[in-house]
């Protein structure tokens, strides 16, 4: 599967997002999983964190670590986008992304600013690239 993979890299582009989508279910063998993830990462931008994004509960330890890490490097085009939507999110999710909320000892779970999982407010690399403390690959944000 690897190497069919990396065959079809060149052309990744080419192939249906969704289809690919659908060889990352678990029910998937893993060299699957595998493969469409590594063809839909080569894309980039908002297909790249939807894929990993889709694989953070992956039952594979190597491809959720792998997901997880291709959400953590983060990605130019989403970086962008992220900062031009910026001034649709609130300071406090931002002060909470950079730490502010641990500072003050508030776990994530006891928050009551609107930042708290599974709320609207930003979390994760989106709110770091806000924040200036990440650059994204290749200087993009």
């Amino acid at each position: 599967m690897r190497e069919a993979a990396v065959a079809l890299l060149p052309s990744a582009g080419a192939l249906p997002e969704g289809w690919l989508r659908g060889r990352l279910t678990a029910g998937r063998p893993r060299p699957v999983r595998g493969a469409a993830f590594r063809l839909l990462i080569s894309r980039g931008g908002v297909v790249r964190l939807r894929a990993a994004v889709g694989l953070l509960d992956d039952p594979d330890d190597k491809l959720r670590q792998w997901a997880g890490q291709t959400v953590q490097r983060g990605d130019a085009e989403v970086g962008e986008l992220l900062g031009r939507a910026g001034h649709l999110f609130s300071d406090p999710c931002a002060e909470a992304a950079q730490g502010g909320g641990r500072a003050a000892g508030l776990s994530p779970a006891g928050r009551t600013d609107g930042c708290a999982p599974g709320s609207r407010g930003i979390r994760g690399p989106g709110a770091r690239w806000l924040s200036g403390s990440v650059r994204a690959p290749g200087g993009g944000f």
